[in-house]
């Protein structure tokens, strides 16, 4: 799955495993920045607020 918003979506496998799951759009954000980080072998420094994941 090379796209973080997919695993965050209403059908994915995050909502398949986790009953009563629900998306939050920071937490998708994160996780995009998390993996542009991964992916351009830089730093990330990330600051999550509460109830973001």
């Amino acid at each position: 799955m090379s796209d973080p918003a997919q695993m965050f979506a209403p059908d994915g496998p995050l909502a398949a495993a986790i009953p009563g799951f629900r998306a939050r759009p920071q937490q998708i954000e994160m996780a995009q920045r998390i993996a542009e980080a991964i992916k351009g072998h830089r730093v990330l420094v990330a600051e999550a607020g509460t109830g973001t994941g």
